[in-house]
């Protein structure tokens, strides 16, 4: 009875350690997709980061471009008529 308790156990045991290694397996399948949804985020995060700055520097061009032409108040009131 006593060898077969402790074979029961070893077989138990051997369940146990096969159950943690293969939810070890997932959790680092799991790890991987998750560094690697963080890297493509962060790559989106850099272009967003470029084309903001691109579209302040157009912003900026634009202003100065438009600061250019000057109206007279006759101007203004006239073109709103």
């Amino acid at each position: 009875m006593a060898t077969e308790t402790m074979a029961t156990s070893s077989v138990e045991v051997s369940q146990a350690i096969g159950n943690v290694a293969s939810i070890s397996q997932e959790n680092s399948t799991v790890v991987e997709e998750v560094s690697a949804a963080i890297a493509k985020m962060s790559a989106q995060m850099e272009e967003v980061t470029a084309s903001a700055q691109s579209l302040a520097e157009m912003a900026q061009t634009m202003q100065e471009t438009v600061a250019r032409f000057k109206l007279s108040a006759d101007d203004v009131q006239a073109k709103a008529l």
